[in-house]
């Protein structure tokens, strides 16, 4: 069975509002943001010798020393063609700790955050959720969205004003979303896959970052190379007609399910630093070409001083997505 992305789009009815939370929980569990920030700060010698004494017989205490908070930005402007009630921009803002401390981010509340388009519409972002310093524009005119327009974040907090400068990159609309049933493969178990068809842009230098919801709640297979099926770039075939892709070879969903697929259009740039992270965390556990553990410059800087530096990006997407539902006649 094949149920074709128009009539098939995302969950009907929701707002910025009801999905910002999950699409920035999607986002940090993706890149184990609480294990990627506490690197912040601290000599990658002191945390190979702290990893180095795990293996040891002998327990030895190793102490880092306290690193200075910095600003996490996680923010987009958001064109959904598929669904455009989601259409929005939102600024999640929290501040980093030490590398060994496993209470929750920090987030910030007190925050004065704008975005300016390339018309000069200025949109200013309330604080929507406190307990996770998410902000979302509300009020006032919204912004100009079309891919290639351009967007300033602004963020005045601490005494520091914290820049980013974007270009919304070109999404790439879904032609099909259907489920195939797959045999055991090489350690993979049987079971159902969801699968898309796309075209890719003919101009080269388009990316798409993958996210997946089962039921509407953000799912992924943190195994190692999936990282190369979640972020996936054209840059050697343009144009190039993708039949049967999985975005997740091991989501399994029952009768039933609701399985939602998102394309995130990426620019090069948000491309490579997002595989960095996917690499670097969750996704590369066991691999032994993963990049080593270091911090991942973002795209946001601070404008005041040169200390202390933020972490995260700004991006700006236009997005496609589509839904199914399993049917009964697929499962043996």
């Amino acid at each position: 069975m094949r149920t074709d992305a128009e009539s098939s789009t995302g969950p009907s009815g929701l707002t910025v509002i009801a999905n910002f939370r999950e699409r920035f929980n999607f986002r940090v569990m993706y890149v184990s943001r609480e294990r990627f920030l506490r690197l912040s700060g601290v000599p990658a010698l002191a945390v190979f010798a702290a990893l180095a004494a795990s293996g040891c017989e002998r327990i030895v205490d190793v102490e880092l020393p306290s690193a200075e908070p910095r600003l996490v930005v996680e923010g987009r402007v958001e064109l959904n063609r598929s669904v455009p009630g989601n259409s929005g921009a939102w600024v999640r803002l929290t501040v980093t700790g030490d590398y060994f401390d496993s209470s929750p981010a920090t987030p910030v509340t007190d925050a004065e955050v704008r975005i300016t388009d390339q018309e000069e519409t200025l949109a200013e972002l309330s604080l929507v959720d406190p307990a996770e310093g998410v902000y979302v524009h509300l009020d006032g005119p919204p912004l100009a969205m079309a891919p290639g327009y351009t967007y300033q974040l602004e963020i005045r907090w601490d005494g520091d004003t914290y820049l980013s400068d974007v270009e919304m990159a070109m999404g790439t609309p879904i032609d099909s979303l259907y489920f195939e049933w797959e045999e055991e493969f090489i350690g993979r178990p049987a079971g159902l896959r969801v699968k898309v068809d796309y075209t890719d842009p003919p101009e080269p230098g388009h990316s798409i970052l993958y996210e997946l919801f089962l039921n509407g709640e953000p799912v992924i297979s943190p195994v190692p190379g999936n990282e190369f099926r979640l972020v996936r770039s054209d840059r050697y075939r343009p144009g190039e007609e993708v039949t049967g892709f999985a975005p997740d070879p091991l989501l399994d969903p029952d009768v039933g399910d609701r399985v939602t697929v998102r394309q995130v259009g990426l620019t090069t740039t948000l491309h490579d630093y997002m595989l960095a992270v996917f690499e670097q965390n969750a996704l590369g556990l066991g691999n032994p070409y993963s990049i080593p553990s270091a911090t991942i410059q973002g795209n946001v800087v601070n404008s005041t001083s040169v200390n202390p530096r933020p972490l995260g990006y700004f991006g700006a997407h236009e997005v496609f997505e589509a839904t199914v539902v399993v049917p009964d006649t697929l499962i043996p």
